[in-house]
């Protein structure tokens, strides 16, 4: 859907409910819920539960892949695939914790050379228009690789 045509005002809902200890469980109407814990080194419970420091990185990461494809499907470009990893800093300013940065690598595959350029431009408007990134005040640097993966006939 164009931006011309979306709404003024779009709404986002969420729930969170303390279940024990330092863990939780999150949720939004319609989707599962997804348990959520305290990370270390601010507890030491359990490393194989999300954080919300974990999952506010990856929602900087998936909103730059969804505006991506978002733009690409627009644009007609045909691409092989799409992967990224992500890394957030989180450094103590004037005695408080927050993210400093977040480094986002993706990469994308194409099948021929004429597609880097497209994919390459695609990506920087997916960068300059990330709902997610366009809302927060950390830095957050896009490392990209574009890489022609020949199709076999």
């Amino acid at each position: 859907m164009p931006p011309s045509q979306l709404p003024s005002q779009i709404h986002y809902r969420s729930s969170c409910s303390w279940t024990r200890s330092h863990q939780g469980i999150v949720g939004s109407q319609g989707k599962p819920e997804v348990e959520v814990v305290c990370p270390p080194p601010f507890c030491h419970e359990r490393d194989d539960v999300w954080s919300p420091e974990e999952c506010y990185v990856s929602s900087i990461e998936m909103c730059l892949m969804m505006t991506f494809l978002y733009l690409a499907e627009r644009a007609d470009l045909p691409f092989l695939s799409y992967r990224s990893h992500a890394e957030g800093l989180v450094e103590f300013v004037e005695g408080k914790a927050q993210f400093t940065r977040v480094d986002i690598y993706p990469t994308i595959e194409v099948a021929d050379e004429r597609l880097q350029r497209k994919a390459g431009l695609m990506l920087k408007g997916a960068a300059r228009n990330c709902l997610i990134t366009n809302s927060i005040k950390t830095v957050v640097e896009h490392h990209e690789q574009i890489v022609v993966r020949p199709q076999s006939d």
